[in-house]
């Protein structure tokens, strides 16, 4: 089953105007996570970055470079 979002991009003519819709969805994705976690996008990006892709195992906070 094609998602929403699959379904908008697949009906762009070109891979300029794919692209573009993809950065925009990107955008607006980005714009409800800030909005629901009430974080600052450099505090969204500072967690995802030390937490992706998941451990395989625990490791103590200070592990990640970007804190």
């Amino acid at each position: 089953m094609t998602s929403p979002a699959e379904a908008l991009l697949e009906s762009f003519s070109t891979d300029q105007a794919r692209t573009l819709g993809l950065h925009l969805l990107a955008d607006l994705n980005l714009g409800l996570v800030r909005a629901q976690a009430g974080q600052s996008l450099d505090d969204l990006v500072r967690n995802s970055a030390c937490s992706w892709p998941p451990p395989r195992r625990p490791r103590p906070a200070e592990a990640c470079p970007l804190s």
